[in-house]
């Protein structure tokens, strides 16, 4: 799609397919597409391009993309989230910095499942998992068919507090049968079942 020079020259059409190369794993196709409109702060590429580099664990290169980004965009909001997520995944001292920035965009734009799923991740990041699974229960609550990573972060707050996490794997597998997590996870147990098949009378 990229040779063909018309939807080559569309902005949008680039944005989506970079979003459906990085969903589909091609992270170098998804590069390709959106970073030539990430030079030109385009918010939707950058956003994309973010998604990406952090993908790719080039957090510094990332954030310095969302630098650039904040110097010229109008809007404030994109790059605060964006920011927020690099912050995320360098972790250490920048954790707290992702958080005072996403309680911020919360109380200043309202709670979205995204914004709790990022903040409630920074909690438990910070080794605050209560916080962070109610963080997460709230954006689940909001939506669960288009809340899966809250879902998925859900279990993970629970196994860092000591729980087993089986009431949101069930719940995984009922609303969410094709998300990764659940699928990787039925293949595990299958798998599991074939080894466990070798050692039963």
């Amino acid at each position: 799609m990229l040779a063909d020079p018309v939807a080559s020259t569309n902005a949008r059409a680039r944005v989506v397919l970079g979003e459906w190369y990085a969903a589909t794993g091609d992270l170098a196709a998804a590069h390709a597409a959106v970073a030539p409109l990430a030079r030109e702060s385009d918010v939707d590429a950058t956003a994309v391009l973010v998604h990406v580099l952090l993908a790719l664990n080039q957090a510094p290169l990332a954030a310095s993309v969302v630098q650039a980004l904040a110097a010229v965009a109008d809007d404030a909001v994109t790059p605060q989230i964006l920011e927020a997520r690099v912050n995320l995944h360098l972790g250490g001292a920048k954790l707290q910095d992702a958080r005072w920035g996403l309680d911020e965009l919360v109380q200043t734009y309202a709670a979205s499942p995204l914004l709790l799923t990022l903040l409630g991740v920074c909690h438990i990041a910070l080794g605050n998992p209560a916080d962070g699974a109610r963080l997460l229960a709230e954006a689940v609550a909001m939506d669960p068919h288009a809340c899966a990573e809250a879902q998925v972060d859900l279990v993970v707050a629970g196994a860092t507090a000591g729980r087993s996490g089986l009431d949101q794997i069930s719940q995984m597998w009922a609303l969410l049968p094709r998300h990764a997590f659940t699928e990787n996870l039925a293949a595990k147990a299958a798998a599991f079942d074939r080894a466990a098949a070798n050692y039963s009378t």
